[in-house]
Order: structure tokens, then C-alpha cells, then sequence
């Protein structure tokens, strides 16, 4: 092989030529020397191509990947009030939002791009669950402001509600029951202790023509709705019910039978009934006839079967035996008949004092005639009967489609 400087012909595998000294390689090549400078230009060179490439790569990646707005951390809800009737409430934190993001987006972002809305906001309780849903521009925000809006939806628990107090919206109220059964009147008596229930409006079902046995309810409302929304908010207290049902009693009550009718309430009608058959006599009778004896033997009782429609509700029939004596100049009569008093519309309390008016009463227009010889066409006639079978047909008998009736006298 030649040396590739002075071309002289050197052997093989030799480090150095002989001839010039030139320093060879493996190859017999020419080693070349470089210097620091060189070397660290390349290193350079290197570096800032790398640099390059990484920038290059960073700015693919930047115009492919959009920065995020993660709107979830700008968002609260809070729950307040009273249980079973809690709010909740969405607060969006709009004045850090425009810090963090000042210089960037409008002012106005917020409310031109974003929306958000609970399922639930009212009448709420502990333990419920409320969604938090969101509605917003994405596509607009993106082209306009090259932002990403990154959110999600979120289940929040219902916690923190203050516990409701309770109280009896009935109690210091009552209803009162007065006047006849059937035509009895309810009236609502006292005041509510509870202040919760003083601005209630309490109203009955029913307020006339009630009889006993009935049943009215007392409403408690707010403005005809249900008062417990009110009583909460306001009070912290909601009413234990809203509605309480009072059994009609305590009416007095036509009598329906001769058992109700009290001893004195009785001698009452009897008192009167002397002092009307009295006055009977004094008036149509004259000076030769005379009445021997008068006696009660009993009465009769009707009561109406239908007493919505029908008017008397009752009539109470005393009836009595009169033994009478006529004198004539001629002959003295003895002679007997049936008479009676009659009483209407006769009443009993809860304490079983019978009420009655007195003052209207009804005697016989039925005539009995009384011939002293049987045969002699003269004769003389009272209002009366000449037999109980007689009263019976009339006052009782005649009456049976429209009355009940209870009989105190047998017949035999």
C-alpha cells in the first residue's frame, strides 16, 4: 500500500509512514484531528434541532388540544329551611370565574353561554337527592374563545334541614251543638292555644239542620290551602292534623215515645189539661149539669215517620173518663164519656226535662149525644166520645200512614 501523502509504498498495518511521518489509520486512511470547537458546534447543532422537533410537536399538539374550563368548580349548592319543606339553592361563583379568567372572556360569558338548573328546589327533605344538570354553549364558546367547557352532572344530598316542631292546631277549640235534633246548629267555640295557629282559618262541613248522631268536620286551612307550608316557614312548627271530626250530641230531641216523657213534664199537661176541659165546662155547660168526676186514664203518643217532611213532629193525647150528671125535672142522668187534651211538638233535653208549649193544645171536635129516654127524640150532646174505641179510631187510628205511635192505655 502507498502512504496517501508522500504516495510511498509502506507496509501494511503500519501506524506511521517511514518516509513522511503522516499518522495513519486501520485503513492506512490520514487521522484527522478536531478540535473543541468543532465538536461542541455539533453538539449544538444537535441540541437545537431536538429543540426544534419537541417545539414543533409542542405546537401540533396545542393547536389539536384545547384548553379546559371545569365549570364544576365555580358551582355550590346549599340547602336551608325546615324539613319536608327545604330549599336548595345554586350559587355560581361568578365573581372568582371573571378573576381567573379577566382579560380572556366577556364579561357577560356567564350568563350568554352557561345554564344550569336542580330537578328539585322546593318542599324538600332530608335524605333527598337533587340533580344538578347543566345546559351550556359549547360549540359557540369553543369557536369563539377556543376554550373547552368540561363539566358534569352532580347528585347532591339533601342534609342539614332544621327538625319541624308539632302542635295540635285543636287544642283551646271546640264546636257547640244547640237546638232541636234535626234542626240542630254546630258553632265553633274558643280560641287555639298554639300562636302557630292563630292566623288559621278553621270552617265546619255542616252547620244546620244537624240531628244527634250526626258527625261535622272542623277544617283548619290557609286561604283554603293546607296549612302546614305556612305553619313551618313562619313558626317551625306544622300542625299534627287538619282536620277533626265531633260526633253531634247533647240536642234536645222530639219525644218518640210515653217513656221520655219526665213525671213532672207530665203533671205539667195534666195541670193544663184540667184547667182546659175546666174552662170547656164553665162555658157550654149549664147550670143542670155537672161533672162528677174527671180522671186520667192514660195517653197516646204519635210520632211522625218522616220527620224532615212532615210537621207536627209528635202529638201527645192525654185522655181522661168523665162521669157526668145531668139533672131535668123530669129525671136525673148519670152519663160517661171520653175526652182529651192534646200537646204537640213535645220535646226532651240530654238532661230529660221535657219542654212543651203549653199554651197550644187541641181537644175533641167530635160530638157524643146522650138521649135520657130511649124513647124520646130529646137529647143533649158534649164534645167527646162515648167510647175509648171511639178516641182510638180518631186520634190514633186515622193517623197510622203518616205516624208512629205509642199507646199507654190498653183497651180491652
Amino acid at each position: 500500500m502507498k502512504c496517501p501523502k508522500c504516495n510511498r509504498e509502506i507496509t501494511e498495518n503500519v501506524s506511521f509512514c517511514p518516509e513522511c511521518g503522516t499518522k495513519l489509520n486501520e485503513r492506512g486512511e490520514i487521522r484527522r484531528k478536531h478540535s473543541r470547537n468543532q465538536k461542541r458546534k455539533r453538539r449544538m447543532s444537535l441540541a437545537i434541532g431536538c429543540l426544534l422537533g419537541i417545539g414543533l410537536i409542542f405546537g401540533i399538539v396545542r393547536a389539536m388540544v384545547k384548553p379546559e374550563i371545569n365549570l364544576n368548580e365555580y358551582i355550590t349548592v346549599s340547602f336551608e329551611g325546615y324539613d319536608t319543606v327545604g330549599r336548595a339553592t345554586v350559587e355560581f361563583d361568578t365573581e372568582k370565574f371573571r378573576e381567573n379568567y379577566k382579560g380572556k372572556l366577556r364579561s357577560s360569558f356567564v350568563s350568554d353561554y352557561l345554564d344550569w338548573e336542580l330537578d328539585q328546589n322546593q318542599k324538600l327533605s332530608n335524605g333527598d337527592i337533587v340533580l344538578l344538570s347543566w345546559d351550556c354553549e359549547d360549540e359557540t364558546v369553543l369557536s369563539r374563545y377556543g376554550y373547552k367547557l368540561k363539566y358534569e352532572d352532580v347528585s347532591y344530598t339533601v342534609e342539614g334541614l332544621q327538625e319541624i316542631l308539632t302542635f295540635d292546631p285543636f287544642e283551646g277549640v271546640d264546636v257547640a251543638f244547640e237546638g232541636i235534633s234535626m234542626h240542630g246548629k254546630a258553632e265553633i267555640v274558643g280560641n287555639p292555644t298554639e300562636n302557630a295557629a292563630q292566623d288559621l282559618k278553621y270552617e265546619l262541613d255542616k252547620k244546620n239542620d244537624l240531628k244527634n248522631g250526626d258527625t261535622v268536620t272542623l277544617t283548619v286551612t290557609m286561604y283554603g290551602d293546607d296549612p302546614s307550608e305556612y305553619c313551618i316557614e313562619n313558626y317551625g312548627m306544622k300542625p299534627t292534623s287538619s282536620a277533626k271530626t265531633y260526633p253531634v250530641n247533647g240536642l234536645s230531641q222530639y219525644v218518640q215515645s210515653l217513656s221520655e216523657i219526665s213525671e213532672d213534664g207530665l203533671t205539667d199537661m195534666q195541670t193544663q189539661a184540667q184547667a182546659v176541659f175546666d174552662a170547656y165546662v164553665e162555658k157550654d155547660w149549664g147550670e143542670t149539669e155537672e161533672v162528677t168526676d174527671f180522671t186520667y186514664i192514660g195517653s197516646y203518643l204519635l210520632s211522625a215517620k218522616d220527620e224532615e217532611a212532615y210537621s207536627p213532629y209528635n202529638e201527645c193525647y192525654l185522655v181522661y173518663k168523665v162521669n157526668m150528671h145531668h139533672m131535668h125535672e123530669d129525671y136525673n142522668y148519670i152519663a160517661e164519656m171520653y175526652w182529651f187534651v192534646a200537646f204537640e211538638n213535645l220535646v226532651v233535653n240530654s238532661n230529660g226535662e221535657l219542654s212543651v208549649d203549653l199554651t197550644n193544645w187541641g181537644r175533641p171536635n167530635h160530638r157524643v149525644e146522650f138521649y135520657p129516654n130511649e124513647n124520646d127524640s130529646w137529647h143533649w150532646w158534649y164534645y167527646g166520645y162515648a167510647t175509648l174505641e171511639e178516641l182510638y179510631a180518631d186520634v190514633v187510628t186515622s193517623n197510622l200512614r203518616d205516624f208512629n205511635h205509642d199507646d199507654g192505655i190498653l183497651i180491652n
